[in-house]
């Protein structure tokens, strides 16, 4: 998100990407805390903050920030998802899940997360049928991060399941 007008925000937004990228996420994480103190629910913000406090294992934490916001994207609720899943709740990782893709039905990492949602329920014919339709959107797997080639890997062996049908 653009915060036109305001250079203040623009430079912490940009420091705190750098930092992200220069692999220093205390850094950037306190970067992106005064980015939401000067301009709350800003969407990219959320979604650092949120991912961050997953990765530490606040998934509470993480659904308090990325509630914060008012505006929906898909990558929002797939992190609600995620923590959800770490608190145990299924049925809120799947209602997570389920907004996510009536926000974008070809988002594919909630896609993936669609599909192993259904292999832990038991449904794998039908996860393998979710991981073939993603295997065919998804986007080159070069620039994709280790965590979803990990996945799409995973989703690949699936597909025979279904060979076929």
């Amino acid at each position: 998100m653009s915060t036109p007008g305001n250079p203040a925000i623009e430079a912490l937004i940009h420091s705190a990407r750098e930092m992200a990228r220069a692999g220093r996420s205390a850094d950037a994480e306190a970067l992106w805390r005064r980015v939401l103190e000067q301009a709350p629910g800003h969407p990219e913000a959320v979604l650092a903050l949120g991912m961050a406090s997953i990765t530490r294992g606040d998934p509470a934490r993480a659904i308090e920030i990325l509630q914060s916001s008012a505006g929906r994207n898909p990558m929002q609720e797939l992190y609600i998802a995620l923590a959800q899943k770490q608190l145990g709740n299924r049925d809120a990782e799947v209602a997570a899940v389920t907004r996510a893709l009536d926000l974008d039905p070809y988002f594919f990492p909630a896609l993936l997360h669609k599909g192993m949602l259904l292999e832990r329920r038991g449904k794998h014919r039908s996860a393998a049928k979710v991981f073939r339709d993603v295997l065919k959107i998804m986007p080159q797997r070069d620039r994709l991060n280790d965590a979803f080639k990990a996945a799409v890997q995973h989703a690949r062996g699936r597909i025979p399941i279904v060979a076929g049908t």
